[in-house]
């Protein structure tokens, strides 16, 4: 008789794989692997001092402010799932991200410096809308030291499908935007584009990890559950559009709205509920969503990424960092 798979109950040996196909998330992120010295940017902070208009100055500031606080938080969520899930290849993947976070959060801290940025990164930690995004970001870490696995499986589902999945995006979105309408910051854009297609893999391990779950414990995804799973994804939008007023607070862009990078962040959400087989929460307005068209393509192709076919055919070294990718 076949034993029952438990996620959460501990293997000692490290064969054999009770979970086979999530052993591809390492090969994912390893055929990519990059670190900040694969970009310069001199020539970004040419066109951050010279090109750019003193409110988009302000913009990339604050985003770039805003990406770097979630980025010094996240890598310890995944470095202790094995206290949770004490499985040979969930814990491989866990580390392997909490590896990839600190290369994010290292280029992200280069980049606040080339653009001498560094002294004002504690100073964002007093805006009250930054205040916001960290409180519920703390509330989600925190998580997996829950009493109860049910606890932290929701504290799994808001970490991965907010966090990972959405909270950076519509800063990588307005970013990017530079690159892709105006011709400036191609390099910042580049990370953009590879810290974005590394954090939808997050999302979508995640998401394998949520459905394992679901799987093995149906009795816990009722409508209770639901619920408070969507209660915080409301307030998770609340939080993001405040933290998208202070980043517009000098004015929209005029190759993007604010409008627009909203009805992106709504779209976001929706994909994270989606992933776990749960209804839309927001309706879109599809016109508000030509202009991030071209990075939720990227992106979709980064998800779609064949595991079973071991070829990361869109998301390798290569392909990442070619110089025209992000503007065809």
């Amino acid at each position: 008789m076949t034993k029952q798979r438990n996620i959460f109950e501990e293997r000692l040996t490290i064969q054999p794989y009770e979970y086979p196909h999530l052993l591809p998330f390492t090969k994912a992120i390893f055929s990519a692997f990059w670190y900040s010295d694969h970009f310069t940017y001199s020539r970004d902070v040419r066109d951050f001092k010279i090109e750019l208009t003193p409110n988009e100055r302000q913009v990339v500031e604050r985003c770039m402010l805003a990406i770097g606080v979630v980025e010094n938080k996240v890598k310890t969520f995944w470095g202790r799932l094995e206290q949770r899930m004490p499985k040979t290849e969930i814990s491989d993947v866990g580390f392997v991200f909490s590896g990839n976070e600190v290369v994010h959060r290292q280029t992200y801290e280069r980049l606040l410096n080339e653009l001498d940025l560094q002294d004002k990164f504690d100073e964002v930690l007093d805006i009250p809308c930054m205040q916001g995004r960290t409180q519920y970001l703390k509330k989600y870490l925190q998580g997996v030291n829950s009493r109860s696995n049910k606890e932290f499986t929701k504290s799994l589902i808001l970490f991965t499908l907010l966090i990972e999945n959405c909270s950076l995006f519509s800063q990588f979105l307005i970013v990017s935007a530079f690159g892709k309408y105006k011709n400036v910051l191609k390099n910042f854009s580049k990370v953009i584009n590879a810290t974005a297609r590394e954090e939808i893999l997050h999302g979508k391990f995640g998401a394998e990890l949520i459905n394992i779950i679901k799987e093995e414990n149906p009795e816990w995804f009722d409508d209770e559950m639901e619920q408070k799973i969507r209660r915080a994804i409301r307030k998770a939008y609340r939080a993001e559009v405040e933290v998208l007023e202070w980043i517009f607070e000098g004015g929209e862009l005029d190759f993007i709205s604010k409008d627009e990078v909203e009805e992106f962040l709504k779209s976001r959400l929706n994909d994270s509920l989606n992933q776990i087989d749960y209804a839309d929460e927001y309706e879109i307005d599809e016109s508000l969503l030509e202009k991030s068209d071209y990075l939720e393509r990227m992106l979709l192709a980064t998800k779609d990424f064949d595991f079973f076919d071991g070829k990361a055919s869109d998301y390798n070294t290569g392909k990442a960092f070619t110089e025209d990718e992000l503007w065809d």
